[in-house]
């Protein structure tokens, strides 16, 4: 990696953490450059405006709450050995994505929708994002389909929609007065998904 590379990313770093402590409202330029260890001026090359670093930011926080999991269901297609293996290791993996404990992930993807609302090129940059995630998971859910795992008539790209709409949905428990339990909420969840999972 370059030092370009490198300084870009920790200005980056600095205004997620920025972000995440205190919102938009708390990102104030002066110290994310303390933070980064850089310049004001060194912010200004990179990311020439502040609204520019801050949809950058955010951006990037939406992109990696969902990456790790992606690649984390690309595992499951390598490993698994049978259509019922899969959907148990794939149950295994929502558990861990419905848990009430991974709200403050989920939080981060919508707040960042809702950043964007008003933020045309952000908005777009997002869309951008999401469709190469989407493309990703794509690929990740046609191995599986390929390895049998999935029903050979299923749209792969529309399964990838589904699955990210079910765990940004997974948010309105997190505020609900009257949640369902994990289990409960995984259960359904399942009950969803089974019809693109060979049995």
């Amino acid at each position: 990696m370059t030092d370009d590379h490198n300084v870009r990313q920790r200005i980056l770093q600095a205004a997620i953490d920025a972000i995440d402590e205190g919102g938009e409202a708390g990102l104030r330029v002066i110290s994310v450059a303390k933070n980064a260890g850089v310049t004001q001026g060194m912010i200004k090359y990179y990311f020439q405006t502040r609204d520019n670093l801050v949809s950058e930011a955010q951006i990037s926080r939406f992109l990696s709450t969902a990456a790790e999991d992606v690649e984390y269901i690309a595992q499951l297609a390598v490993t698994s050995a049978t259509p019922a293996e899969y959907r148990s290791n794939l149950r295994a993996l929502l558990a861990i994505i419905v848990n009430a404990q991974r709200w403050p992930q989920r939080a981060v993807r919508i707040s960042t929708f809702g950043a964007a609302t008003k933020r045309p090129n952000m908005m777009a940059s997002i869309a951008r994002a999401n469709s190469l995630f989407i493309d990703r998971a794509t690929e990740v859910y046609q191995m599986a389909r390929d390895r049998g795992f999935i029903v050979p008539t299923c749209d792969i790209r529309a399964l990838a929609l589904v699955v990210q709409g079910i765990a940004l949905g997974v948010y309105l428990s997190d505020i609900d007065e009257r949640r369902p339990s994990d289990e409960e909420l995984l259960d359904a969840i399942m009950l969803s998904i089974d019809g693109f999972l060979v049995k």
